[in-house]
């Protein structure tokens, strides 16, 4: 009868040590107020590929205890995606959502994309939140895109360009809603960056 307890309490052990620790974070973006009123012509918004060297591709950090933060609806490179569709659109582009993945070479570009195309990949999609005293906690959020804008019907390149953002806050104790905050800083501002001078390479001359 011991023997049964002591291998039944072992085997809860080690599936309590197997079990990883998550905190869900919703990634989301809000193209800021004040868009533009003018149609600028259309764009397609083809999705991001993901370039970071993870398992799952969901995971977006650590914190000091080992507990993985995921994105609870979208992966980092679908809410990328999202998030450029949605600040081309407050821009004053009419935007189609391409589902299809492009490695941002001229050879791989297909006409029926249009003749202005958007896509790119995640190089970076980080969160960390360690001690950083006895009493202090650190977070740090870090978002790097590369991003390529191309005429798919003439196959050909308009302008690449990588972008990296980064925000950190140090509190007394962990919330995960300011973890959540940070990383969407981050994915703002990098897209915004990124896309900041969309009207040079999508207007046509």
């Amino acid at each position: 009868m011991k023997r049964i307890l002591f291998l039944l309490a072992m085997t809860a052990f080690l599936v309590s040590c197997a079990t990883v620790t998550e905190y869900p974070l919703t990634l989301s973006y809000t193209p800021k107020a004040g868009g533009s009123e003018v149609r600028k012509g259309t764009v397609a918004v083809l999705q991001f590929a993901d370039r970071r060297k993870v398992a799952d591709t969901r995971y977006l950090g650590i914190k000091d205890d080992e507990a993985r933060f995921i994105a609870l609806l979208d992966d980092p490179a679908a809410a990328v995606s999202k998030a450029a569709a949605a600040y081309l659109e407050k821009s004053g582009y009419t935007v189609g959502r391409v589902d299809a993945r492009w490695d941002g070479s001229a050879q791989t570009l297909k006409p029926e994309w249009g003749d202005r195309v958007v896509g790119g990949a995640v190089e970076e999609f980080s969160l960390t939140v360690k001690s950083s005293s006895l009493v202090k906690m650190e977070y740090v959020s870090t978002v790097r895109l590369f991003v390529v804008y191309a005429d798919a019907v003439s196959k050909s390149i308009l302008h690449r360009e990588r972008v990296e953002a980064s925000s950190s806050y140090v509190t007394v104790a962990f919330n995960r809603e300011k973890a959540g905050e940070l990383i969407n800083k981050a994915l703002a501002e990098a897209v915004e960056r990124a896309l900041a001078g969309a009207d040079d390479y999508l207007l046509k001359k």
